[in-house]
């Protein structure tokens, strides 16, 4: 169950950097 856990933060904070990702390119453009 607590390996479900970190994996499921694991994928929260990629999810996160690649929203910020697009969010930094729209900006720019």
């Amino acid at each position: 169950m607590r390996v479900f856990l970190i994996l499921f933060l694991i994928a929260m904070v990629l999810d996160e950097i690649k929203f910020d990702k697009k969010v930094k390119i729209k900006i720019k453009s």
